[in-house]
């Protein structure tokens, strides 16, 4: 059997155009002609991984059509393959994560969350250091990770957390100001608002998109579809044939640095473990240090 280190599964990009899209025919269709299935074995040079490519035959579209019951199939599957192949962990395409995480097992599945927030530290960080920056604006929802925004706002600049719905996030700052004395401001998101000594970490597509027309010097894409952030890693995936956006490359990632720390043993050693500790960005942020990962993306994004 072949050595894995761990598993990861996506969809497709598109919908599938021969299964169609009403949806009795393709819940009907679907578990016959587009089961989830074992794609391909691919290997990360830089990184000395090698992972299980579990392809899910569906777009997002027509995943979003599928009744529970195939959802069910498709999670029952996967867990199934990390038996098999005795593999602690499972990095999920982000574009999956409300099926997953309806999971009853969610031990040891990997969708990225912490890479990005690590990442989006890293540049902002770089940024600061390398222009004068008025001011961070955190584009999107940053869905309750506080030390994210502590460590964001102890860089001593005005941060601010925006998007279309921005009462959600003030218990965000109302938290942060009570319990450790941190002002951040929440607001509703307004380009015309944006000035060239702001940088902008976009984390929704949504606002980036309306960002677009009114272009400024500090905008950082870290949305799903994200790409061209990392030439050279995202060229491996390339040379594997798969995506290299952000929603599979995050969770390849942050799986990878996780196992080259040693929170997870590898697919090959008879023992597993639950991660040491509970993860957090600070730790891929550090991992990241410890490999030089960062340096792929600093140069090209700082």
């Amino acid at each position: 059997m072949t050595d894995l280190d761990f598993a990861f599964i996506n969809m497709l990009p598109h919908d599938k155009k021969r299964l169609g899209y009403k949806e009795n025919l393709l819940n009907l269709l679907a578990p016959f002609f587009s089961p989830p299935r074992l794609q391909r074995f691919f290997r990360l040079k830089g990184l000395n991984t090698q992972g299980g490519n579990i392809l899910l035959p569906l777009g997002p579209g027509q995943m979003a059509k599928m009744h529970e019951d195939y959802k069910k199939k498709v999670i029952k599957y996967a867990f199934d393959f990390l038996s098999a192949y005795t593999l602690p962990v499972l990095a999920v395409d982000r574009r999956l994560k409300n099926i997953f995480s309806k999971s009853k097992n969610n031990c040891g599945i990997i969708y990225g969350d912490y890479f990005i927030l690590a990442l989006a530290y890293v540049l902002i960080h770089a940024a600061v250091l390398k222009y004068p920056v008025d001011r961070i604006i955190l584009a999107g929802s940053i869905n309750g990770c506080y030390e994210f925004l502590e460590a964001v706002c102890m860089l001593g600049l005005p941060v601010a957390i925006q998007n279309y719905n921005p009462v959600h996030e003030e218990i965000l700052a109302y938290n942060l100001l009570y319990s450790k004395g941190i002002v951040l401001n929440v607001g509703f998101f307004d380009p015309y608002q944006i000035t060239d000594k702001d940088i902008v970490i976009f984390f929704d597509a949504q606002l980036y998109t309306a960002a677009l027309s009114v272009p400024r010097k500090f905008y950082i894409q870290l949305t799903d579809s994200s790409e061209n952030l990392a030439p050279l890693l995202e060229q491996e995936l390339r040379l594997n044939r798969m995506d290299f956006r952000l929603h599979h490359l995050a969770p390849i990632l942050e799986t990878c640095l996780l196992l080259k720390a040693g929170y997870f043993s590898s697919g090959n050693e008879k023992t597993k473990t639950e991660p040491k500790k509970p993860v957090d960005f600070k730790i891929l942020q550090k991992i990241g240090y410890d490999l030089c990962l960062w340096e792929l993306f600093l140069d090209k994004a700082v």
